[in-house]
């Protein structure tokens, strides 16, 4: 397992939701802690992955939503 730091714009809820929704699942920190202000954080876990490719295609899918910005909400 480890701990990625995010920048200021992302909460790890939203930053979690966002690579979730794109097939990659991170854990909040806020799942782990038991402090009122948790780190700005995902824990990622890894394990033997099915193939190669699908590993880097998930650090890939983390590293462009690193880079982008949170999508907003909005109302349906």
């Amino acid at each position: 397992h480890l701990w990625l730091q995010l920048p200021p714009r992302w909460s790890s809820e939203s930053f979690a939701a966002q690579v979730r929704a794109r097939g990659v699942i991170l854990n909040a920190s806020t799942q782990f802690s038991v402090i009122e202000q948790p780190a700005r954080a995902v824990r990622v876990c890894l394990g033997p992955p099915r193939t190669r490719p699908g590993m880097e295609q998930a650090f890939t899918i983390i590293r462009q939503s690193l880079a982008g910005q949170p999508a907003t909400a909005r109302a349906v």
